[in-house]
């Protein structure tokens, strides 16, 4: 993926037939550590401040809004879609937009959820008339260039077989395998805005596949 292209083993954590999640690899191993806290199905709300530098952050959990006061640095790693939003619901974005939806303005930041990325995909189904043995995951991985003169790979193919529970649940024939093909170095550019105030209303994602 970084040089010309070509076909290889995926890089995947696999252990007894079921692939590894980084929360299961890194974290599940230490989780009796008197430092550690981990505490599933609460949502981070908002960030707090004193001024403008930041305290600690705002969760819905257990049925309650509970403040957690951080000792040194807050770390907000929510992914490319919530990370903007737990922002600019903490007053840090566009302040023309956050006025809008009467979130107090912090620090007007208007590149707060633009520039947002993804890689979209196609994918191609073929029946096959033998059963073919299910896989955790691709047995190959294939990077390649749509066009001379790119410094690297810009799509990707993973043919994979499909499991009986996904050919049922997608209406497909029970034998079968799949040929996605994923767009892997995008230019198009999208953007990430609020509908409203309430940690519970959703964002509005403007894909913006077709830009480029």
């Amino acid at each position: 993926m970084e040089s010309d292209g070509g076909a290889s083993v995926p890089d995947m954590l696999i252990r007894d037939g079921k692939r590894q999640s980084v929360f299961r690899s890194y974290i599940v191993p230490y989780m009796d550590r008197p430092n550690l806290t981990v505490l599933p199905h609460a949502l981070v709300t908002q960030l707090t401040f004193e001024d403008k530098r930041t305290t600690g952050v705002q969760i819905s959990y257990d049925g309650s809004v509970r403040r957690i006061r951080a000792g040194r640095e807050v770390i907000l790693s929510l992914g490319a879609i919530h990370t903007p939003k737990v922002l600019m619901q903490s007053g840090i974005g566009d302040e023309v937009e956050l006025n809008h939806f009467g979130v107090p303005v912090i620090q007007h930041l208007p590149g707060v959820g633009l520039g947002f990325q993804d890689h979209p995909g196609v994918c191609c189904l073929w029946e096959c008339p033998d059963s073919l043995p299910s896989r955790p995951a691709p047995e190959a991985v294939i990077f390649w260039k749509s066009k001379t003169g790119l410094g690297s790979p810009d799509f990707q193919i993973l043919p994979s077989v499909l499991s009986a529970g996904d050919a049922a649940r997608l209406g497909l024939p029970a034998g079968g395998w799949a040929l996605p093909g994923i767009v892997a170095n995008t230019k198009s550019r999208a953007s990430i805005r609020l509908t409203g105030s309430n940690p519970a209303d959703p964002v509005q994602i403007e894909a913006n596949y077709l830009c480029d």
